[in-house]
């Protein structure tokens, strides 16, 4: 690129945490560094702090392929080390550190996040340009949360939820199977387990089992259409309900995961979003089940007055 005489280009940052992560209204700092062989002129050198959510996936329709792509910016931030015009456009050679400090802007911002057809990327992008040559561009990623109160009350108020349905065989119906379960709260965090309290009364003559997970549901928006993904996160499945039988079922769902991605309920062009779902498996029926929307943030904590 530059033939041996600028080398070992980087950009750094220091971390405000042990998860090595930021929100609105920090300030990043850190530096860029590079060796240089020999003295050289440089046209400038800058560093910026950006954050913007992308979007695109492709379809087919008629043997024609059609792109579907939306973008939503956040902020720009920029600063210049050197100019053309500055008395500094000469290096000499050697190690040459320029330090840079940025403060998040304290907007709303979608945490970070890498799905199936976008994404939710903040980076730090320093450029050296030099006479007749190419200008090189290198890029440091880092990762902004955004906070949630969860300690809020309606996200620490209980849900419930309560369901019946019959199984026919051939022309006749069974008494019913009834479904009734609560979840402790709407709010959980990274490394948190969910427990599931749940009635069930099985008046089939069928034997069913009941279980729960945890749902991803990807949403991505573009040119008036949206296309989603859907996964399981973890699952755990109870004792078999017996014809006839009546009981509580109490599960534990595993820990959430720490690589879990937190809900996106803030973003135009993409949403992330969390269902705990309970069921009973019902065999050769649909089986009965109750919805639980959650939100997944990072760590407890209670938002600045500026909130």
């Amino acid at each position: 690129m530059f033939k041996g005489t600028v080398t070992n280009l980087s950009i750094s940052y220091d971390a405000l945490n042990e998860s090595n992560t930021f929100s609105r209204g920090d300030v990043i700092s850190g530096r860029v560094t590079f060796d240089v062989s020999k003295e050289i002129k440089v046209e400038y050198l800058t560093v910026s702090a950006k954050g913007k959510a992308s979007v695109h996936w492709t379809e087919s329709h008629n043997d024609r392929t059609i792109s579907y792509n939306a973008e939503e910016m956040y902020f720009k931030l920029k600063h210049i080390f050197i100019q053309q015009s500055s008395e500094q456009n000469t290096l000499q050679p050697g190690t040459h550190v320029y330090s840079f400090s940025f403060q998040i802007p304290m907007i709303e911002l979608p945490s970070s996040f890498e799905g199936k057809d976008g994404k939710v990327v903040y980076q730090l992008e320093a450029k050296l340009h030099r006479p007749w040559h190419l200008p090189k561009t290198f890029f440091k990623e880092f990762t902004i949360i955004n906070p949630v109160n969860i300690q809020c009350p309606e996200l620490l108020a209980p849900q419930m939820a309560s369901k019946n349905k019959t199984v026919c065989c051939l022309c006749c119906a069974s008494a019913p199977i009834s479904l009734s379960a609560r979840i402790e709260r709407r709010a959980y965090t990274l490394g948190e387990s969910i427990r599931i309290f749940a009635e069930i009364e099985n008046g089939s003559t069928r034997t069913i089992r009941p279980k729960v997970h945890i749902q991803q549901k990807q949403t991505f928006y573009a040119r008036g259409k949206e296309r989603s993904h859907v996964k399981k996160i973890v699952t755990v499945e109870g004792e078999p309900f017996f014809s006839g039988k009546t009981g509580t079922w109490s599960g534990e769902l595993p820990r959430i995961p720490l690589d879990t991605s937190f809900s996106i309920q803030n973003c135009g062009i993409l949403k992330v979003e969390y269902l705990v779902v309970v069921y009973v498996e019902i065999p050769r029926a649909i089986n009965l089940s109750v919805e639980f929307p959650v939100m997944i943030s990072s760590f407890p904590m209670v938002l600045p007055m500026y909130m």
